[in-house]
């Protein structure tokens, strides 16, 4: 793991040492929204603490703070993005403090029960995923359990039409305690009983991209990367594919699933490997596999590929390049052909720190993408 920033938290009289990482959500600070979530906690006598779910735990701040303050709580803190869990793990440990962690696609590996679950809710998942996360909530709870979230204030209104929608014959969520400040809305809720989650809670929906003169089918979806046009990252890595053959090909970072469809269509492989932290990556990617037929994928829930193939394709998201030269070291040993993609300075820099020789680059605007 890359510790990129340390931080302090004071609160509530509790102090806190987190290390954080670039390719984290707000990494350089602690955000707003956890911050008047956990003011909230303090301002509802209701809640118990006895056993307690952070869900989407980023860096660990929720799920920590709470085990701080109540000691004989029992955390659990997931997230989708195995980074995330990695470092929760790793700040747990540098406070002293004891929690379970899982990577989990929202409630699908969880299997418990809770007396209180905590979510900064993404705002890219919009109303649809917000109704699908206020329903599976119902169905982790205890009976007198309590869902506390804290959503953009862009929806509020979607909220509050979410409870209203629920309530329309009798009261099923209710909704015990409620503020706002000028950028978030925090929201405690009750369930009488459980609700059924609805299907498609990351609005996964069928679109399509060219190559050339033709045009593939592809699942996308906006809580990912490119979900209207594919990056300059992307195309670069489609055009340079196209002069290269291989068997067995390796994606790490796939994003939506573009090249994994092209490389499918050009090379007919014997194995696919994806390979992203982000458990919605995995997803979409494997859908689109799946939606044209090919079977022969395997999934990683890692950033680093350690296996080999006569193609490894890495699209450079958010790794600095002192990491890059580190897992390039390994994948040189493992890999035929390594096919970066990234910004064209970061890739200059890694090219010389390796001592590596490029033996074909293609650049649009900043960025380019090299065959190793």
């Amino acid at each position: 793991m890359s510790i990129h920033k340390r931080l302090n938290f004071n609160f509530e009289k509790q102090k806190l040492v987190l290390d954080t990482s670039r390719s984290l959500f707000s990494y350089a600070g602690i955000d707003q929204g956890t911050k008047e979530l956990l003011n909230s906690l303090r301002k509802n006598s209701l809640i118990n603490y006895q056993k307690v779910l952070d869900l989407g735990c980023g860096y660990g701040v929720a799920g920590l703070f709470v085990k701080k303050l109540y000691p004989t709580c029992e955390v659990v803190s997931s997230d989708r993005d195995s980074r995330a869990v990695e470092f929760t793990n790793h700040n747990a440990k540098l406070n002293g403090l004891n929690i379970s962690t899982t990577a989990s696609l929202d409630f699908e590996k969880i299997a418990s029960r809770f007396n209180l679950i905590i979510c900064n809710f993404p705002a890219k998942l919009e109303k649809q995923g917000l109704l699908h996360f206020i329903s599976a909530s119902s169905s982790h709870l205890e009976d007198s359990g309590v869902l506390a979230l804290v959503v953009v204030k862009e929806l509020s209104l979607p909220f509050e039409e979410i409870i209203s929608g629920l309530n329309s014959k009798e009261e099923i969520a209710k909704l015990i305690f409620k503020d706002s400040s000028k950028g978030y809305s925090i929201y405690h809720i009750k369930f009488k009983k459980e609700i059924l989650p609805v299907e498609n809670p990351y609005l996964i929906k069928k679109s399509f991209f060219n190559i050339g003169k033709r045009v593939y089918p592809l699942l996308t979806s906006p809580a990912l990367r490119e979900f209207d046009t594919p990056h300059f990252t992307t195309e670069l890595i489609i055009s340079l594919m196209q002069q290269l053959t291989a068997k067995n090909i390796a994606f790490i970072n796939p994003g939506q699933g573009h090249s994994s469809i092209l490389a499918n269509k050009l090379f007919s492989p014997e194995r696919i490997y994806l390979v992203s932290p982000d458990l919605l990556q995995l997803r979409v990617c494997s859908e689109n596999l799946v939606t044209q037929g090919y079977k022969r994928f395997e999934e990683m829930n890692t950033d680093v590929f350690e296996k080999g193939s006569d193609l490894l394709v890495w699209s450079i998201l958010d790794e600095d390049a002192t990491e890059i030269v580190g897992k390039l070291k390994s994948y040189k040993k493992n890999n035929a052909q390594i096919l970066l993609a990234g910004r064209t300075n970061l890739l200059k820099r890694v090219l010389k720190f390796s001592k590596t020789e490029c033996k074909n680059e293609i650049k649009k605007g900043k960025y380019s993408a090299i065959l190793i």
